[in-house]
Parts: structure tokens; C-alpha cells; sequence
């Protein structure tokens, strides 16, 4: 069975947690006049946004085709 945090769901979870504790910092930050709490509120908030997507779309597909080369290398030492 495959780890929960491994899977596409996980990802989006933990996503969703880095946003969440993003937002309470940016809270916090407005609240106090801290321009660096509220700076690295803003930057979990856009990493976690962009996290899920850049793996999803570029490193899945990348490591699929190393994957399926290094398949069907193996395929042809078979042979």
C-alpha cells in the first residue's frame, strides 16, 4: 500500500496545509505591521500554489519517460 503523502491526494493536502499556515502568517503580519512575517506568509502561500502543478505536469512526465526508456532499454538486453 502506498504512503497516503505519496499520492496525488497527499500532495494536495499538504498543499492545502502549507496555504492554510501561509494565510495565518499574512494575518499575523497585517496584524503586527511585521513586513517579514507577512513576506513569508505570501511566498508558503505561492510555493504551495505552485508546488502540486510543477510536479504534476513537469517532473510526473519526466520521470515517466525516463521510466519507459529505461523499460524498454531493459527490454532490448532481454532479447
Amino acid at each position: 500500500m502506498q504512503s497516503f503523502f505519496k499520492t496525488q491526494a497527499g500532495h494536495l493536502t499538504l498543499a492545502f496545509i502549507v496555504i492554510v499556515i501561509g494565510a495565518c502568517l499574512i494575518r499575523a503580519g497585517l496584524a503586527s505591521g511585521a513586513k517579514p512575517l507577512l513576506d513569508v506568509g505570501v511566498a508558503a502561500v505561492v510555493v504551495a500554489l505552485c508546488a502540486v502543478p510543477f510536479r504534476t505536469f513537469v517532473i510526473k512526465p519526466i520521470a515517466d519517460k525516463q521510466s519507459a526508456g529505461s523499460n524498454s532499454h531493459s527490454k532490448n538486453n532481454k532479447e
